[in-house]
């Protein structure tokens, strides 16, 4: 099966269509994942009554 978008211009298969809202995902997650920093306190030991 396929999906034809534009009166016939394209088909798009329908396992493509399938596949799409993961590959957004992982686009979405590459794009932000890049962007993330670490905590401020990373790799500190956390000691009771010391803040």
């Amino acid at each position: 099966l396929t999906v034809v978008l534009g009166g016939g211009k394209f088909a798009i298969p329908s396992e493509i269509l399938a596949m799409l809202p993961y590959i957004l995902t992982i686009i979405v997650l590459i794009l932000f994942v890049g962007r993330a920093v670490a905590p401020k306190e990373d790799g500190i030991p956390y000691e009771k009554g010391t803040r």
